[in-house]
């Protein structure tokens, strides 16, 4: 399946750079307090913002983006599916959320990636966190830090040479 000049591969999204742009949301999520079986509702809802984001990316970001979109598109069983070789707790998620971004500011590190378009990826993912579960930010502490962390994220990137 070809979207403009980026092909989506459903098998780059087990990469943990790709992983962090569901597992983030998916923390966020899972601390919420909501029943787990809105989870998949409440994860669908950041497609959206994933796919517009890519819009004004390019490269490997455009790349994630549009993957991530496309994945969590499927649904429940698309979501289920990706997550069955994981076990779904939060220490889970946060640990592949870590991994992830580092990988990314590796990539920025060895020139794979600019800065501009980590920075587009990262503000995507604070966006889709917002779109998920913003709503409870102001009565959720934890979910307040997971979106204030993207910040911190985007100006750690912003400082880097």
């Amino acid at each position: 399946m070809e979207t403009q000049d980026t092909e989506i591969n459903l098998e780059k999204m087990s990469a943990p750079s790709y992983r962090l742009l569901v597992t983030a949301p998916m923390a966020a999520i899972m601390l919420s307090g909501e029943e787990s079986s809105k989870w998949s509702d409440l994860l669908e809802s950041v497609s959206p913002v994933y796919a517009s984001a890519a819009e004004d990316a390019h490269g490997e970001v455009k790349e994630a983006l549009l993957t991530a979109s496309f994945m969590i598109e499927g649904g429940d069983v698309l979501i289920k599916k990706y997550f069955s070789n994981d076990s779904l707790s939060l220490e889970r998620m946060m640990e592949l959320s870590a991994t992830g971004a580092d990988i990314w500011v590796c990539k920025l590190s060895d020139g794979e990636v600019e800065r501009s378009e980590l920075i587009k990826l990262f503000k995507a993912i604070q966006a889709g966190l917002i779109e998920a579960v913003g709503d409870l930010r102001d009565e959720n502490e934890m979910i307040d830090q997971l979106i204030q962390t993207q910040n911190k994220v985007i100006e750690h990137i912003s400082s880097l040479n």
